[in-house]
């Protein structure tokens, strides 16, 4: 059942600190009341959390996605007149597992690029354009639930020769299909942008 909801065969979510940090932050929260007993209950009862991810199951989950990443792919044309740099240069390539991860915390209801860049960052959820491209290149593989959500490739940052001018790489879909498309680091995002967390499932191949 568990691996419905995320990768698996190589990515032993149980030792992802950081999201079971971000499951414990969520569920702490005032509005949602999960506390120590919550948390108790469902370790020590296997029936109440099989209950628990049944019900989660069918509330629809956003799901992740495995693609394989190559370590040096071509820029695709529509974003090649910007030079990109990868600021973020320890992320996985082969074959990795993608999940969304929001970057805006309770009661945000916008955020500056930069402050997201930060975050992403501290949350291990900085892919490179490599992902983004390989991600567009196999996007019928992406969950039709992301269709919503902005994705911003935190981990690559982009330069055209304008003074002061920077930029990221946003996915976005527009029917019928994914795109990338630049975005200034000067401007914000709202709450429908997601970032990606990224897991090594198994190295390139030589």
């Amino acid at each position: 059942v568990m691996s419905s909801i995320m990768c698996q065969d190589g990515v032993d979510f149980g030792r992802d600190v950081r999201l079971l940090a971000e499951m414990t932050i969520t569920g702490n929260k005032p509005t949602v009341g999960a506390g120590r007993e919550f948390y108790s209950a469902l370790a020590h009862d296997e029936e109440l959390f099989e209950k628990t991810v049944e019900f989660v199951l069918s509330q629809g989950i956003p799901g992740s996605v495995e693609i394989y990443v190559q370590s040096t792919p071509s820029v695709p044309s529509e974003i090649r007149y910007i030079t990109w740099t990868d600021e973020v240069v320890n992320n996985p390539s082969g074959l990795v597992c993608m999940r969304l991860v929001a970057p805006l915390r309770d009661g945000e209801g916008m955020l500056l690029c930069g402050e997201i860049l930060h975050r992403s960052r501290e949350m291990g959820a900085a892919p490179n354009l490599r992902h983004a491209v390989a991600l567009r290149n196999n996007q019928e593989k992406i969950p039709a639930s992301w269709r919503p959500y902005e994705l911003l490739i935190a981990g690559s940052i982009g330069e055209n020769g304008s003074p002061n001018t920077r930029f990221v790489v946003v996915m976005k879909y527009i029917q019928p299909s994914w795109r990338l498309m630049p975005r200034k680091t000067g401007g914000g995002f709202g709450k429908n942008v997601r970032l990606l967390g990224i897991e090594q499932i198994t190295p390139p191949s030589n």
